[in-house]
């Protein structure tokens, strides 16, 4: 999703109710809990090189590469302690 998307959708919602994210990804959490809460706490730009780590992860690391590549893209930081 880019940034303009998550605007417009966003831009639907009632802008006094709280935002929180949850990941339905690869875990399963038992058959009473099938996902988890994050809430955001905060949503700021940065420069950042997209990446697989080792393990094959995906990962961005900040700043430019030995290249001088990077792209600018908006990071929206959230934590599980809801």
């Amino acid at each position: 999703m880019i940034a303009k998307e998550l605007i417009d959708a966003l831009s639907k919602c009632n802008s006094d109710h709280k935002v929180h994210i949850v990941c339905e990804d690869e875990v399963r959490y038992g058959t009473d809990r099938n996902f988890k809460v994050y809430e955001v706490e905060s949503v700021s730009s940065a420069e950042t090189v997209p990446c697989r780590l080792d393990d094959g992860s995906p990962y961005l690391k900040y700043g430019k590469d030995e290249d001088g590549y990077s792209e600018q893209v908006v990071i929206i930081q959230i934590t599980n302690d809801v």
